[in-house]
């Protein structure tokens, strides 16, 4: 009948409701945890680029989700992906621990980039992109003639600006991508580098 018609179709759309609710709470909850995710790693990060988590220090899971009020499965994912971006080591009986880089590594980090940025600058070179060299150029100019903590600090953003210039040109979103989390381990490695320096000073 009309009104047995009526009924189930009332009660389909009130079940699709109910289905198109959940569905839409669990994308909700899905962002929300990928926004923490994203929040626990640039601040574990920044920690470790700032030297307070320095090179070989144990990195204990209860104690970071402890310490952010989380659960561990948030800090386990950031630990994970630490330690695909090469920041983190994951040791034997010891759990996961911040990368400490030999001489070895630095050098074979440097032959890399070197290598994907020869193949970056024909790119460069066709894309007109004067603008952003001459402002490179400009802020070079500005730094002669200085010295100490800032000049170092303003030289390695130079530094990293002036690669990430280079490998942009390519438009090639694999490849961008890989020198970004790159160009995070060379940061890493400078800041270590000027925390030495200004030890010995």
């Amino acid at each position: 009948s009309t009104r047995g018609s009526r009924a189930v179709f009332a009660a389909l759309t009130l079940r699709a409701g109910i289905v198109y609710n959940l569905a839409g709470d669990r994308r909700n909850r899905a962002r929300s945890t990928e926004k923490m995710t994203s929040n626990l790693y640039a601040a574990i990060l920044e920690r470790i680029m700032g030297g307070e988590l320095a090179p070989g220090q144990r990195l204990v899971e209860e104690e970071l989700a402890r310490e952010y009020g989380v659960s561990r499965t948030p800090i386990r994912d950031v630990l994970l992906a630490l330690r695909k971006d090469g920041l983190v080591h994951q040791v034997r009986n010891r759990g996961a621990t911040v990368a400490a880089f030999t001489a070895t590594d630095v050098e074979e980090l440097y032959d890399i980039r070197k290598a994907l940025e020869v193949f970056c600058v024909p790119s460069l070179v066709h894309s007109g992109r004067w603008g952003d060299l001459l402002e490179l150029q400009r802020r070079m100019l500005a730094l002669e003639g200085k010295s100490g903590a800032p000049w170092r600090d303003a030289h390695a953003a130079l530094d990293l600006d002036l690669h990430r210039v280079i490998v942009s040109s390519s438009n090639n979103r694999r490849l961008i991508r890989y020198m970004d989390t790159f160009g995070v381990l060379v940061g890493s490695l400078q800041v270590s580098s000027h925390r030495h320096d200004r030890s010995e000073a």
